[in-house]
């Protein structure tokens, strides 16, 4: 990290988008790619459109986590942000850090299992 730099970290909440896209650089580097719909609330009784954000994992996490996460999964989600420009429309990124499982498609928050977090500190080997 540069001296004087800022070092931005996001956390967001969210529902899976779209199924997971598991893909191999030409360095053979692997990188998951999915995209996480936040929850805007309501503005006079009407509903918002959702915050849709571009979300990756890398390497050996990547590969591990894939099977695991779902179109539909509620996931909590920490990392670095990023914004990118594409036909004079702004994407957000968001490079992740730490991952926590808060619902699997299809159930009730009060029916999954104990969330499970998954942080860069942790050894890339162990998905959980």
């Amino acid at each position: 990290r540069k001296k004087g730099c800022l070092m931005l970290n996001l956390t967001c909440a969210g529902t899976v988008g779209r199924q997971p896209e598991l893909r191999t650089t030409g360095a053979g580097d692997k990188i998951l790619s999915f995209s996480l719909a936040v929850d805007n609330g309501k503005r006079n009784g009407e509903k918002l459109d959702p915050t849709w954000i571009d979300c990756s994992l890398f390497g050996t996490r990547a590969e591990a986590l894939e099977p695991w996460i779902n179109k539909g999964d509620k996931l909590a989600l920490s990392g670095k942000p990023k914004t990118r420009c594409y036909n004079e429309k702004a994407y957000q990124q968001l490079m992740i850090n730490e991952l926590t499982f808060m619902g699997k498609a299809g159930q009730m928050a009060q029916e999954t299992a104990p969330q499970e977090t998954v942080s860069a500190d942790l050894d890339d080997s162990i998905p959980f």
